[in-house]
């Protein structure tokens, strides 16, 4: 991600504990199937960012799933107009979380905050 942040001049992404765990457990719901695959339950991720994060005013969430490596789903987000307006976004953090659940699908989160 930072890679293709620094081609775009772009200030590369600082990594947070708080975001990545909430990446990583909203990749988990939506591997278990706990939830359905999309944005479910931002609202409360962003409550929790802005409490851990200081200073954070804005969230954003790219989400992606499959048998994919994490090169294919960054190239897939940067063919998606939504999707690359995170990735270029004036994001300072990110928290990333991926899971594989029994049916090996690979479940991808990255939230991204300032």
């Amino acid at each position: 991600m930072n890679d293709y942040r620094k081609s775009k001049k772009l200030a590369p992404l600082q990594s947070n504990a708080a975001m990545e765990y909430q990446a990583r457990r909203h990749s988990m719901d939506m591997g278990t199937h706990r939830i359905p695959f999309g944005h479910q339950g931002l609202t409360f991720r962003i409550k929790y960012i802005f409490d851990k994060v200081p200073g954070a005013t804005t969230v954003g969430e790219n989400v992606a799933y499959g048998n994919l490596s994490a090169q294919a789903v960054v190239s897939g987000w940067i063919k998606s107009p939504e999707h690359r307006k995170n990735m270029e976004g004036n994001f300072k953090y990110t928290g990333i979380g991926v899971t594989r659940n029994m049916q090996n699908q690979l479940y991808f989160t990255q939230i991204f905050a300032k």
